[in-house]
């Protein structure tokens, strides 16, 4: 993964920075599964509700 990188909100980043962002934020915070998969798609999007 180190070698990859995705675009996401506009900006090219490490796909390793990208996963390590999201489970600093979120790793141990929410109650379900469906809450983490909700989590995911909201981080993937930017926050914008659609992928």
């Amino acid at each position: 993964m180190r070698q990859n990188e995705v675009t996401w909100c506009g900006e090219a980043v490490e796909a390793e920075e990208f996963v390590e962002d999201y489970m600093d934020e979120f790793a141990g915070t929410l109650d379900s599964h469906e809450a983490y998969e909700e989590s995911v798609v909201d981080y993937v999007d930017c926050g914008t509700g659609r992928l």
